[in-house]
């Protein structure tokens, strides 16, 4: 190139940065000899650094504005990972609740309908004999009166149909009863919501079956005979409180607010809250008993 176009002056000389050839200058004159001084050269060193630091700024601003694209991008990922596993919570609870009922349903219209049958059948026999067997055939009636019983108390706690009937107060008032029948657990039910509200079915089911747990977890761990369960409303906002006067336990929070639960049954419960937007948190003091809220945003007017 040199030999064929022949310039007059030339300057060639590397480009540093930090200590490291960044790139090479190369200039040439075709008018005057002696162009590329030394006083130009200084100047030339000094339009150069600053050249330099601006190619290398300009390349920090590119690789912050693609780290900053990059973070939106694993951002929007996260959230929508986080919808998802909460719709698929939401349709596990609901999933879950259709095989309850699938259940409830199969034990109340065959094994629950032919003890029935086989328990008025014995009743009939045993009417008409008059001898000992009529003794062994009152031990096997009230056996299968029993079992009878039994089924529909187990279909009831697999899926209560006053669930889906009459709503959720009554769902509660009925198993503040089953659990004091059941257990010896006396439940306080205190109904504070002066109108209706609007909850779907995944919100009746997913608040009565924490407060099922919740009591049983009374039952099992506070060591006490009493309870109290309080369903008010706050705004838009259903409440629901269950207190004891147990013997408590050190809860330790999380970085959300709220208490950690421990256990995969609660972990669970605290999931599906969550998949309805719900919320929960716990107080508890040693010996000074539990206090439980669960909190859900509903909508107004009659209970559906």
């Amino acid at each position: 190139y040199i030999i064929l176009n022949r310039p007059v002056s030339i300057l060639c000389m590397p480009i540093y940065n930090k200590n490291l050839t960044a790139g090479i200058l190369y200039l040439e004159n075709n008018l005057m000899k002696g162009v590329f001084n030394q006083q130009r050269l200084k100047i030339l060193n000094i339009l150069i650094s600053q050249a330099v630091v601006s190619i290398e700024n300009a390349r920090l601003d590119e690789a912050l504005l693609k780290e900053r694209r990059q973070k939106k991008a694993a951002v929007g990922e996260i959230r929508l990972h986080k919808r998802l596993l909460k719709d698929m919570s939401a349709e596990l609870a609901m999933v879950e609740e259709r095989e309850r009922k699938a259940i409830a349903d199969d034990l109340h219209d065959s094994v629950s309908q032919t003890l029935a049958l086989g328990l008025l059948n014995l009743k009939r026999i045993e009417q008409q004999i008059d001898t000992d067997v009529k003794q062994d055939i009152g031990k096997v009636r009230d056996h299968l009166g029993r079992a009878v019983e039994e089924i529909r108390s187990l279909t009831f706690q697999l899926s209560p149909r006053i669930l889906y009937d009459f709503g959720l107060v009554a769902a509660l008032e009925w198993l503040s009863d089953d659990m004091r029948e059941r257990y010896g657990l006396e439940v306080v039910f205190m109904n504070q919501v002066e109108a209706g509200v609007t909850l779907n079915e995944s919100q009746r089911i997913i608040i009565y079956r924490a407060a099922r747990e919740l009591l049983i977890n009374v039952v099992k761990h506070a060591d006490t005979n009493l309870a109290f369960l309080i369903l008010n409303k706050d705004a838009d906002v259903l409440e629901l409180k269950i207190k004891d006067r147990g013997k408590g336990f050190s809860a330790v929070g999380n970085r959300s607010g709220n208490t950690g639960l421990g256990g995969f049954g609660l972990y669970s419960m605290q999931e599906r809250l969550l998949a309805i937007n719900g919320q929960i948190r716990i107080v508890s003091e040693p010996d000074k008993g539990t206090e439980i809220r669960m909190r859900i945003p509903v909508g107004t007017d009659h209970e559906q």
